[in-house]
């Protein structure tokens, strides 16, 4: 069996007019591949994010808030945002082509709740 050489391999990185140009240089001095930004782009346009209309909830009152994905898309995650800082969330799940999340106002006076959700195509 023949050990593999180690090469040290110096990698240069210039971006010129937002392409980036990788050079390796070693014993044969072949360029390395660009990486490929349209599989990237592919990636982060397949996942989009969307906020729902926000809900009142009243102090001491327990509420669910929901966002829907768009036709076409499916939920892959999600969460909520509040408007204070007294409510507790309890559930924050998938059901259909709806995210919900539900939070129970542990203070005094009116808080707003949204649902957030991350849509993906199958």
């Amino acid at each position: 069996m023949k050990r593999s050489r180690i090469l040290t391999v110096l990698v240069t990185v210039a971006l010129t007019a937002g392409a980036a140009t990788a050079v390796a240089q070693g014993n044969d001095d072949k360029p390395v591949p660009e990486p490929k930004p349209r599989a990237v782009e592919a990636a982060a346009a397949a996942h989009t994010q969307h906020v729902g209309d926000p809900v009142t909830v009243s102090a001491g009152q327990f509420r669910f808030a929901q966002v829907t994905c768009p036709a076409g898309t499916v939920p892959t995650g999600g969460g909520g945002s509040t408007s204070g800082t007294t409510v507790f969330f309890t559930d924050s799940y998938a059901s259909g082509n709806v995210w919900l999340v539900g939070g129970k106002n542990t203070g005094t006076s009116d808080v707003t709740l949204r649902a957030r959700v991350v849509c993906t195509v199958p």
